[in-house]
């Protein structure tokens, strides 16, 4: 169980001693995160929490550095579990576009071409009725752009599944036309973490 305010004091330390940690301190894994931040200080330090491990390492210079270098590796290695879970996340959606992909269904073959012009047309159309309304109803145009926020959500859900098909379908036309697919931003960063394996 983490300690309440455990966070806040390790978004401190983390913020002074090693910045890279600061990004993993938010989310469901952010009281973990905080407690581990929390150990490694008290380790290095001998201290029995964390401000007076803070206040340890501000004071003596070598203690600083111990602690920096630690919290370091601690960054990396929780860097290296996220994208390892990313690694597992794709490779999963990935099996499942293939499957698809191999799927005799015609639809099941087809829903990511339709739905991409669904989602065009839909786009379309939307904005050639804003544009329409504005022009003809200029006293409602504030209203209007207005309610036009309120689907920002639903907008960026669609366009961002619309960008995993039209990627995951390039990807697919690479590997049937005999190219290896390029590795990607995630497993070539797994790939420099872990030393090529």
């Amino acid at each position: 169980m983490v300690l309440p305010g455990l966070i806040p004091l390790a978004l401190t330390v983390a913020s002074e001693f090693a910045p890279g940690i600061v990004r993993h301190l938010a989310g469901d894994k952010a009281g973990d995160v905080a407690d581990t931040v929390a150990n490694v200080a008290r380790q290095v330090t001998g201290a029995d929490d964390l401000d007076e491990a803070a206040a340890i390492a501000r004071a003596d210079p070598a203690v600083a550095a111990q602690l920096r270098l630690a919290l370091a590796e601690t960054d990396m290695s929780l860097e290296q579990t996220r994208l390892e879970e990313e690694t597992k996340r794709l490779e999963s959606i990935n099996k499942t576009i293939r499957a698809e992909a191999s799927s005799q269904d015609a639809f099941v073959r087809r829903w990511r071409p339709m739905f991409g012009y669904i989602a065009g047309f839909s786009w379309g159309t939307q904005m050639a009725a804003l544009a329409w309304v504005i022009v003809a109803t200029p006293e409602y145009a504030a209203e209007v752009i207005t309610a036009m926020a309120s689907l920002s959500v639903i907008w960026s859900v669609a366009l961002a599944v619309l960008g995993v098909n039209i990627t995951a379908r390039s990807r697919d036309k690479q590997v049937a036309s005999g190219q290896p697919p390029p590795a990607g931003l995630i497993n070539t960063v797994v790939g420099k973490l872990t030393g090529g394996r």
